[in-house]
């Protein structure tokens, strides 16, 4: 059985870089990317620290339109359970839309988390004014916006 869960998350940090030269690439669409983001519940509480690789849409209309995947190590409690899992990451991000999905990988899972399988989601919508859009995230980040992901979840 499957429950189903909503967090709030904020990204903190977002490190665009080459993936060739591992250098970051200011003004230039970025192949790779770090980040690390804090969920703030109620359902899922911690931190996930991810990796992406970026392959661009030719011909798109913004430069950095393009499809994404990855992986995330989550720390916190998901339904009240402490511990470990790590998820994969894939989606799109278009006209600076981003549209995300998860799926859990229960044998990376520790502590109380194992056990746990699933799939999560998220799409985060594009700026007020997307044309002032540098691609660096706010230096305070009280001014990062908190978005929502959704999980369905079980246990084994």
């Amino acid at each position: 059985m499957t429950e189903s869960i909503k967090s709030s998350f904020k990204v903190y940090s977002y490190v665009p870089a080459d993936l060739v030269t591992g250098n970051k690439t200011p003004g230039k669409a970025p192949n790779s990317a770090h980040t690390e983001a804090e969920f703030l519940g109620p359902g899922v509480v911690g931190t996930a620290i991810s990796n992406f690789t970026m392959a661009r849409i030719d011909g798109g209309a913004k430069p950095e339109d393009g499809h994404f995947a990855g992986i995330a190590i989550f720390e916190g409690t998901i339904l009240g359970k402490k511990g470990t899992v790590a998820w994969t990451v894939e989606g799109t991000f278009i006209n600076y839309t981003v549209d995300a999905k998860l799926t859990l990988l229960a044998d990376t899972a520790t502590g109380e988390l194992k056990g746990i399988r699933g799939t999560g989601a998220y799409l985060l919508p594009p700026p007020s004014n997307p044309e002032d859009c540098t691609g660096e995230m706010p230096s305070d980040p009280k001014d990062i916006p908190a978005f929502d992901a959704t999980f369905e979840v079980g246990f084994a």
